[in-house]
Order: structure tokens, then C-alpha cells, then sequence
């Protein structure tokens, strides 16, 4: 595949997903181990909601509004975006915390090959806090954030203005990554080249992703 930009999603690609961090965060907040029940694609026969996220029926941002109204007493979340003090907490720390250790060297390859790198995320200012992982991010250009725009992914829209952004006129030359399915089609269905990143095996599906956009 001739690729000219490999366009990321944030969250689960370049940093970890919520349920990764929610060990470290029972941890902290001395609770039993599991008690958070976040489970996602790490048990999804236990999280009958994950499949709705799967295959497009809500949204990441209602999946995880029930998850916060689950857990405001347990973890006495406050203000009024629960949603958000609930991701706040999960991704507590910096930088180190909670960027995937194999990113760096996937990008190091890209970079190496040609391959420019940019982002697309729905959720960058609404979901995390982009200062605390600015140095990564500023290895992306550019950085395209959907948290406040009335189009997101997996409309192919967004993908049609990201394309333009990034200047590409042919634009099965952009390969996406993300850990949605949905996203991913809705990439394809703009015309973009397309990878499905696994969160479950980082490492390979870097490792997948240099392959195609190197070879």
C-alpha cells in the first residue's frame, strides 16, 4: 500500500483505553480488585453495553455517561459532566501514565519510511487533557479534535474534512487507525485506507500498521 499520512485516533491507539487504566485506579483508590466492572473489548461477554458501542447503536460518550452514574458514590465523582470527572480520574497522571510504551517506536518507523502522522479524535479536549500528553501530540500535524464540531466520527464527513485538511487528493493514500469498528467503516466509506487497531494486542497491531504503511 502507498500511504502518505497515517491519521490516528486517540484514545485506545495513542493512549490506553479507560479499561487498562482501571486497575491502576482501584489501586489508588483502594478498592478490590474488578470492583470498577470495566470491561470493554477485555471481557466483552461481560459488557452486553460494549457491543452497542461495537457495532454502532450509542456512542463512546453515552457508554461511558452510564458508567459514570454507575460510579459517582463509588468513587464520589462530582461536578456536573460526570462523564468527564470519571474519565479525569482514570486518566490521572502524565504523560507516562498513559500513552502506550509502543508508540513511540511505531512513529520513529513511519517517520522513517515518509509517512506523515496526524490525528483525528472525537473526544481530545472533552475525554483527556491534551496538555498533559502534549509532547506526544506534537509529533502528530495536524491534530484534528471533533469534541466540539457538530460532525464526528463515524460519519464520513468528518473523515471527508480531515482528507481535506490534510491536503491528500487521493484519499485511499490517508490510513486510518482506530479501535472502532464503526470508525473504521465510516473511514472506508469516505475513501480512506483503513486499519483496525486491537487494543488487546498493542504491540502487534503497531506492528501490523508500519507493515501496511511502510510497504
Amino acid at each position: 500500500m502507498s500511504v502518505d499520512v497515517v491519521l490516528f485516533d486517540v484514545g485506545g491507539v495513542v493512549v490506553y483505553t479507560p479499561f487498562e487504566l482501571a486497575p491502576r485506579l482501584e489501586r489508588r483508590r483502594g478498592l478490590e480488585p474488578g470492583s470498577l466492572e470495566l470491561y470493554g473489548p477485555f471481557a466483552p461477554e461481560r459488557d452486553p453495553q460494549w457491543h452497542r458501542v461495537l457495532s454502532g447503536e450509542i456512542g463512546e460518550r453515552a457508554y461511558w455517561g452510564r458508567h459514570a452514574r454507575r460510579l459517582a458514590p463509588v468513587l464520589d465523582l462530582a461536578g456536573v459532566d460526570l462523564t468527564r470527572s470519571l474519565i479525569a480520574e482514570l486518566f490521572a497522571g502524565d504523560e507516562a501514565d498513559v500513552v502506550r510504551p509502543e508508540l513511540a517506536a511505531a512513529l520513529d518507523a513511519l517517520h522513517a519510511c515518509g509517512v506523515r502522522t496526524a490525528v483525528l479524535s472525537n473526544h481530545l479536549a472533552l475525554f483527556h487533557r491534551p496538555d498533559a500528553i502534549a509532547r506526544v501530540l506534537g509529533r502528530f500535524d495536524p491534530v484534528i479534535d471533533l469534541s466540539h464540531e457538530d460532525v464526528r466520527k463515524p460519519d464520513p464527513a468528518a473523515f471527508s474534512a480531515a482528507a481535506d485538511r490534510l491536503e491528500v487528493a487521493d484519499r485511499s493514500r490517508i490510513l486510518f487507525v482506530d479501535d472502532q469498528p464503526v470508525h473504521v467503516a465510516g473511514a472506508r466509506a469516505a475513501g480512506l485506507s483503513a486499519l483496525r487497531f486491537d487494543p488487546t494486542r498493542p504491540a502487534a497491531s503497531f506492528g501490523e500498521l508500519v507493515e501496511e504503511a511502510c510497504a
